[in-house]
């Protein structure tokens, strides 16, 4: 797939224990702590100790990256590396250039056979100084011919004004290519022989990120009057956003338009939704983002009331389409002793949309949600009658939203 993007994109893949299907979730890197926390929900795996399986597959700026094997990769260190890549996009292009050769080179030469380690590649970023570029070199003719008119075949021939003419361009280019480990990219050609792996990042020294245990529900950039930044994190309860603007955010609510984050006039909504947001259960905030996706609600009002009554909603969170949460109504009523593995291949037909039809539930990316105060686990006639559930059939079957 041709991505759009000039950012690093990994792909997080987690079972679903409902079917032992899987769980997707796309991430540009680098990435806020809201926005992994988000990707993490969306695979089931903030609030359980899930296997997670990890892919790059998009990396503009080291494009053979995305086809590497990565030897214990996680998101933590994955975003330092994103981050690094696109400070030498911004600062240091010819650095960025230097790292993509060094990088093919070692991969040619087989030292990525069995993986390579994020500690080696976020550590390759640095000492680059001594990678030797050669610009306008694109293969073994011209490297020779510059290799003979600059006096560059120490220990490979001598050259004089009689034989320089006769001597075999290619065969001198060869011989300093090995000697120089030499490679051709992008139009330049690259020496990395005097490149030493710097012992720079350390992951002893450093503390991983736990992004299942999110501090804030948004980060905003504020410019003040006299023209100094500084992050603030949302709910705060100073008035820390007075008398200035934001000029960026962050958010773990991606439902929420960007455009409300760059009016001042928005701040104190944003900050109840903050405090309402952090105060809520790991299955509360999945079901209120559910709710928000399904309902296509983005006015800050609205959202507001959402949170206040997000309790009068139910969501099966391991429902990832119609057809899981088909599978997940018929065990909830199925007796306990019934083999569930019947069923997981089972072909619904359109059985499936028409059960959510009638519980008025609907599809987001978080699990199938319910409609305010219906349940979801309630028995409904199978003909054409379009009835919704009995209070009494709701107390009995209601979902615990306090935790998964």
């Amino acid at each position: 797939m041709d991505y759009q993007t000039d950012k690093t994109v990994i792909e997080l893949c987690a079972v679903n224990p409902l079917n032992r299907k899987y769980f997707y979730s796309q991430l540009e890197l680098p990435a806020s702590d809201g926005a992994v926390y988000d990707a993490l929900q969306k695979v089931r795996a903030t609030d359980r100790d899930a296997a997670m399986d990890i892919s790059v597959i998009n990396s503009l700026y080291l494009p053979e990256f995305a086809d590497t094997l990565i030897d214990g990769i996680n998101v933590w260190e994955l975003n330092m590396l994103a981050e690094k890549l696109e400070e030498l996009y911004r600062d240091d292009y010819n650095s960025l250039e230097k790292l993509n050769a060094l990088f093919l080179y070692r991969k040619e030469q087989g030292f990525y056979e069995d993986g390579v380690s994020l500690l080696e590649l976020i550590n390759m970023t640095y000492g680059l100084e001594n990678v030797v570029r050669y610009g306008g070199i694109e293969n073994t003719e011209s490297l020779g011919e510059m290799l003979i008119d600059r006096r560059m075949t120490d220990g490979i021939v001598e050259v004089t004004e009689q034989n320089a003419y006769y001597l075999d361009k290619k065969q001198i280019a060869q011989t300093r290519m090995l000697q120089k480990k030499g490679i051709f990219y992008e139009g330049s050609y690259y020496e990395t022989a005097d490149f030493k792996m710097p012992n720079v990042y350390k992951p002893d020294e450093q503390q991983k990120k736990d992004y299942s245990d999110l501090k804030s529900a948004f980060r905003l950039l504020i410019m003040s009057e006299d023209s100094e930044e500084k992050w603030i994190n949302l709910p705060t309860e100073k008035r820390e956003f007075e008398n200035g603007r934001c000029i960026g955010y962050e958010t773990a609510i991606p439902q929420i338009k960007s455009a409300y984050f760059y009016k001042t006039e928005n701040f104190t909504k944003l900050n109840a939704v903050a405090k309402a947001f952090m105060a809520m259960s790991e299955r509360q905030r999945v079901a209120f983002k559910a709710v928000l996706q399904a309902e296509k609600i983005s006015d800050l009002d609205e959202v507001i009331e959402t949170a206040k009554n997000i309790s009068d909603y139910e969501i099966e969170p391991y429902a990832y389409a119609e057809p899981d949460f088909f599978q997940a109504y018929l065990m909830h009523f199925l007796d306990s002793r019934f083999d569930v593995a019947w069923l997981y291949d089972t072909l619904s037909d359109t059985a499936d949309q028409m059960l959510l039809k009638k519980l008025h539930a609907k599809f987001s990316d978080y699990g199938i949600i319910s409609a305010r105060n219906q349940p979801l686990y309630c028995p409904v006639p199978f003909d054409d009658v379009d009835e919704v559930c009995e209070p009494d059939c709701e107390e009995v079957n209601k979902m615990n939203l306090g935790g998964c």
